[in-house]
């Protein structure tokens, strides 16, 4: 049987008062529960006005402050370049015949490695600043391309006798290219031809070939276009503008992903006469981002930038880059970063200096160099090393 149907078939009591105790009860609990349940309603609308209050505050901006600081300062000039392959070249056949063997584009050839093969020889890339314009074996005259090889044998680890590194061809350099020919396979005779060996300044990154396996080369045909293995940054300057590169003195280089590396300027050359243009370099200067340095040219120069950092080795080749060159310094300044200036309504700047209570007041100052880091010089009244400035809120 249901509950419902328990409750229908119940008796009813005999006795009315039994009941008399409990509607007591029921009265005094009803108001009890009502005004919990009002009690909480109203908790829960002051919770909700008190929270949208304050959301609707402003948060109060936070500042911060510096340290005027004594230091040298630099300032810079920054022009667009790319970073690229140095030492740019065109690799030659020294033989008559077909080639038989070319390295692939991309690939690099390092000292006393394959150059090409033409009829099934091969030349190999010794490092040297003389070409190899002669044959070389015991009895010729001295000369630096005799120490050039021996340099090369000597860092290949092929010197069996220990011979001296100089200009003059003797029987330990005899011993030393045997040495060398049993390694590579040829006749070991001691005689080192032009069609064996080429000396050239670095080693070499396969640009692109000019010449196919197959194809038939006379002496001195092109086989491919190459460069260096090591990385430089170039950029043109205007004739104006090329006052800011010196060479030997350091730049920085900034990478697209926002890393810098440092380089050394390597060389300055004219580059051929241009048409009148505004703008400095091939992307236009802008000094310390302040703005455009500009100047009409009919000439320009080309500036080759040293670069040895493993972060830029992986870069890709004609990787866009921004160079800044060192424009201006000055030393024993008094320092603080730029971003504690204040723009006044009426013109100029001022600082907002703290004493030692905390209380602050506003001090004119006149910006004078601003640098690398993001710092300024600053003068003005009171404006010492240790002076505590605010840097304004959202800075």
């Amino acid at each position: 049987m249901s509950e419902q149907a328990e409750i229908q078939t119940r008796p009813l009591p005999s006795d009315t008062a039994d009941f008399a105790e409990p509607e007591k009860s029921r009265r005094w609990v009803l108001p009890t529960i009502v005004g919990l349940v009002a009690a909480a309603i109203a908790g829960a609308i002051l919770w909700h006005n008190t929270s949208t209050n304050n959301a609707n505050q402003p948060v109060a901006a936070s500042t911060s402050t510096a340290t005027v600081k004594t230091t040298d300062l630099v300032e810079t000039t920054t022009y667009d370049g790319v970073l690229t392959y140095g030492d740019s070249r065109t690799v030659k056949s020294k033989a008559m015949g077909t080639v038989t063997w070319l390295p692939a584009a991309g690939a690099k050839v390092k000292q006393g490695e394959r150059l090409y093969d033409v009829n099934e020889t091969s030349s190999y890339l010794m490092i040297g600043k003389i070409p190899m314009y002669r044959t070389l074996q015991n009895g010729v005259a001295d000369g630096a391309d005799i120490k050039q090889l021996e340099t090369d044998l000597h860092a290949l680890g092929f010197d069996p006798d220990g011979m001296t590194i100089d200009s003059t061809f003797t029987s330990a350099t005899t011993a030393a290219v045997e040495a060398w020919q049993k390694h590579i396979g040829v006749t070991q005779d001691g005689i080192v031809t032009p069609a064996l060996v080429q000396f050239l300044p670095s080693e070499l990154r396969i640009q692109s070939l000019s010449a196919q396996v197959g194809d038939s080369v006379a002496a001195e045909s092109a086989l491919y276009s190459a460069s260096g293995t090591g990385r430089v940054a170039t950029v043109t300057l205007s004739a104006a503008d090329s006052t800011v590169a010196k060479t030997g003195e350091q730049v920085s280089i900034s990478l697209p992903n926002g890393e810098s590396v440092p380089g050394v300027i390597a060389s300055i050359a004219t580059a051929a006469a241009s048409s009148s243009s505004t703008g400095g370099g091939s992307g236009g200067g802008s000094v310390n981002q302040q703005g455009a340095s500009s100047t009409a040219s009919s000439s320009s120069v080309d500036v080759t930038v040293s670069v040895t950092d493993p972060k830029a080795a992986t870069e890709p080749d004609q990787t866009p880059v921004s160079i800044a060159f060192t424009s201006n310094g000055a030393k024993g300044v008094l320092a603080a970063p730029v971003t504690a200036l204040i723009a006044l309504a009426g013109g100029g700047y001022a600082l907002e200096v703290q004493d030692s209570s905390g209380a602050t007041h506003l001090v004119a100052t006149k910006p004078g160099l601003y640098a690398v880091g993001g710092l300024v010089e600053v003068t003005g009244d009171g404006i010492a090393d240790g002076t505590t400035v605010v840097i304004p809120a959202g800075a």
